[in-house]
């Protein structure tokens, strides 16, 4: 037990004994069991309390920096726990069909290519309102293709000497790397 209580720095109740990953926010940890039945531990009101005490089996978790989401894509259901202004409440937000999500900071953003909307929640001036985005405009991915190419030139020089001569090798080796990425729209 290192740092401090409140910051995530006592895990003394936690049963570390069948993990399947660990979550971090900047003040709070929330682990998943081999079952995925969640434990959290750090700054209460911050993520470190509040997490669900059902499965999380088939959600994906997120974090902000002072919140976490727990969402399942294909039930439209959420939990999200930690401080409002940071995403904590996503109370009455509906994720079916979500395909995409990204935190930063202080807010979340859930995106749906298929039907081509967005969610956002969180601080409402640091990403958590989305409503003057033009979801349909800013998802249209246009037919790109793109390739690039690059060079690697490596160079391995030895020497051997004996009492009577000094030999010097070098050795070069060059190798090219070429990417072709091609996306078309649906």
């Amino acid at each position: 037990m290192l740092g401090q209580h409140a910051e995530g720095g006592d895990c003394s109740s936690v049963d570390f004994s069948s993990v399947s990953r660990i979550y971090s926010n900047s003040f709070a940890f929330l682990l998943l069991d081999d079952a995925k039945l969640p434990q959290c531990w750090g700054r209460s009101g911050y993520g470190g309390d509040g997490c669900s005490s059902g499965s999380l089996q088939g959600f994906n978790i997120y974090a902000t920096s002072r919140a976490f989401a727990a969402i399942n894509t294909v039930s439209g259901a959420a939990f999200c726990w930690g401080q409002e202004n940071y995403g904590g409440i996503c109370e009455g937000l509906n994720f079916l069909g979500t395909t995409d999500v990204w935190a930063n900071s202080r807010a979340f953003v859930a995106i749906d290519l298929n039907a081509q909307t967005g969610l956002a929640w969180g601080s409402s001036t640091q990403g958590g309102n989305a409503t003057l985005v033009n979801f349909p405009r800013v998802l249209h991915i246009p037919t790109t293709v793109t390739s690039t190419s690059q060079t690697a030139t490596t160079t391995v020089t030895t020497a051997t000497t004996t009492p009577t001569t000094v030999t010097v090798t070098s050795t070069v080796t060059a190798t090219t790397v070429t990417s072709t990425v091609t996306t078309t729209p649906t």
